[in-house]
């Protein structure tokens, strides 16, 4: 199986960005992963050599606060497949050449 990469090239970091507009990309994500999970075509760990606190979703927004804020727009299921992928997300020095 394949793993999945995120990093800050993943997002727009210098764009202003409403929350409903980033919640519904992030939820889309989701759905996306999922069903590459759920296909067994990628495992359900995600890697990336920032934390989710350094990764920029909009202007001055960080991916994890965004991942949050998708609780205020009935997006929870998505919210929470995403964040279980984090608690997955191995180590820098985990990561291959």
């Amino acid at each position: 199986m394949r793993e999945l990469v995120l990093n800050e090239a993943s997002f727009p970091g210098a764009v202003e960005l409403d929350r409903a507009t980033a919640a519904g990309w992030l939820a889309g994500l989701a759905r996306g992963i999922a069903t590459l999970v759920n296909s067994r075509i990628v495992t359900t760990c995600l890697r990336t050599r920032r934390p989710l606190s350094q990764i920029p979703l909009g202007r001055g927004v960080f991916l994890d606060a965004r991942i949050r804020e998708m609780l205020a727009f009935e997006l929870r299921d998505d919210a929470v497949f995403l964040m279980r992928l984090t608690t997955r997300t191995p180590l820098l020095s985990d990561l291959g050449p």
